[in-house]
């Protein structure tokens, strides 16, 4: 293998452009601030390691392979985690203007609701008011769904990411819910306005599936990052045991 400034003057050029365009894809500053995602590269005498903000992203060994395939290998660890990041910008954008848009109608709802009530009068005056039993079977039907959805994850997370950012959790407001992984939201669903039992039984439905496949997609990005911190673990792990072999042999 050639000298490893001149293995990591490379992979730091690829890093450098990565960034330059992460910087691009997270200008919104949701669902990842560009320090949360920022690339970095480091390398010992078994392996070069990537990393996207805190986590392990990859784990490429050195010893042995031939200074283009590392090199390859790098390259393509780098840019499918740029892919990835930029996929999940796309699809999940929109969600936090909207959760917060949620928010701030229930809060005045609330209030209106409160006005109402002080004056003596019903909520149902309301034009926007939703319907009670709907909204309690919706939130049963989230809060369910996402109890299923947790349950082993720390299995597929490991020491990788923390439980309560593995997780997923059901905020509920008076006119609809928020699903959240990590604190960030991924789902956002409004209450029927009517008692309708087909629209409840499709919201329902419709949620469930959702959720499924949030979880389904969550756990495959937790074992990938479990996976690859171990990865790692173990090769810095085989690095320092060389280092030791070395520092003995050279102290004979």
């Amino acid at each position: 293998m050639k000298k490893a400034n001149e293995v990591m003057e490379v992979v730091n050029a690829t890093i450098e452009h990565a960034n330059r365009r992460l910087a691009e894809i997270t200008v919104e500053g949701f669902p990842f601030a560009f320090d949360e995602v920022r690339m970095t590269a480091d390398m010992d005498a078994i392996g070069i390691y990537v990393h996207s903000g805190m986590t392990s992203v990859g784990a490429i060994k050195h010893l042995e392979v031939s200074d283009a395939d590392v090199i390859r290998k790098v390259k393509e660890t780098i840019w499918t985690a740029v892919d990835d990041i930029k996929i999940a910008v796309g699809r999940r954008g929109s969600l936090k203007r909207e959760a917060q848009e949620l928010a701030d109608r229930a809060a005045a709802n609330e209030k209106a609701a409160s006005a109402l009530a002080a004056a003596g009068l019903s909520a149902d005056l309301l034009s926007n008011n939703v319907n009670a039993d709907a909204a309690k079977a919706i939130t049963e039907a989230a809060r369910k769904a996402v109890a299923k959805a947790n349950i082993g994850i720390f299995m597929a997370s490991g020491k990788a990411v923390p439980l309560k950012e593995a997780k997923m959790f059901v905020s509920a407001f008076s006119n609809g819910i928020v699903v959240t992984a990590g604190g960030k939201p991924c789902l956002v669903t409004r209450f029927p306005r009517i008692l309708n039992t087909q629209e409840i039984e499709r919201t329902i439905k419709f949620i469930k599936s959702d959720i499924a496949a949030l979880n389904s997609s969550r756990r495959h990005y937790l074992e990938r990052v479990r996976l690859n911190a171990e990865r790692e673990e173990s090769m810095r792990s085989e690095a320092m045991e060389l280092g030791s072999v070395y520092a003995h042999a050279a102290a004979m």
